[in-house]
């Protein structure tokens, strides 16, 4: 989570290096979108909401 929190936006593919469970990946963004650390652009790009702030 620390490094997506530098980038502006990202998706999962970008952070598929740090974590090779993709699936994983899409659970944890999930439960983080829901609890308001992430928020989802569309469909497939993520933004942290401490970037945003």
């Amino acid at each position: 989570m620390r490094y997506a929190k530098k980038l502006p936006y990202f998706t999962i593919g970008n952070v598929a290096g740090i974590e090779s469970d993709r699936n994983y990946l899409k659970t944890l963004f999930s439960r983080y979108a829901k609890s308001g650390k992430l928020i989802r652009i569309k469909r497939l790009y993520i933004v942290s909401a401490q970037y945003l702030d």
